[in-house]
């Protein structure tokens, strides 16, 4: 499973160096380049280093990321002290907003694995884009549905594959 998922991401690295931008593939998801940039002007830019720990395991979810550039894997640790890795993403993905909507704490401890550039959303910039801008609030919400919906296709398929 994890050679596969190596080689998606090897695949996908050269469509993502064509736009590497989030702004681009926001102006894309959103079909409009200003709601994309409205929208980011919530967010805080983030360059982190190799190692750069983003989130600890059962941490509260205070923040969501987009990835923008770079490379993370989600690990979990185990009672027995192991660590399994979930899962590895490249640009343009979404981090941690399973705990963050749910007010749950975080499920996995998340790791950059090359450096990389994230975009950071506070609850408090989420509150404060939801008095400001109802519309662009819900604009955000339907974008991490949509996300989430992909997500879930994407795990099914990985389970019949495994299931085969």
């Amino acid at each position: 499973l994890e050679w596969c998922e190596e080689q998606r991401l090897a695949a996908l690295t050269t469509a993502a160096e064509a736009d590497t931008e989030l702004r681009h593939a926001l102006a894309r998801r959103l079909a409009d380049p200003h709601v994309a940039e409205r929208l980011l002007a919530y967010f805080r830019r983030q360059e982190v280093d190799e190692g750069h720990v983003l989130m600890h395991h059962h941490e509260a979810s205070d923040n969501l990321y987009f990835l923008e550039s770079g490379q993370i894997t989600a690990y979990l640790q185990e009672e027995d002290g192991s660590v399994a890795r979930l899962q590895t993403m490249q640009d343009w993905n979404v981090l941690g907003e399973i705990g963050f909507f749910l007010g749950s704490r975080r499920t996995a401890s998340v790791v950059a694995e090359a450096p990389g550039v994230l975009y950071c959303l506070s609850h408090q910039a989420l509150r404060e884009m939801q008095e400001d801008d109802p519309l662009l609030a819900a604009a955000l919400q339907n974008l991490i549905v949509q996300l989430l919906a992909e997500r879930v296709v994407h795990l099914v398929s990985v389970v019949d594959a495994l299931r085969r």
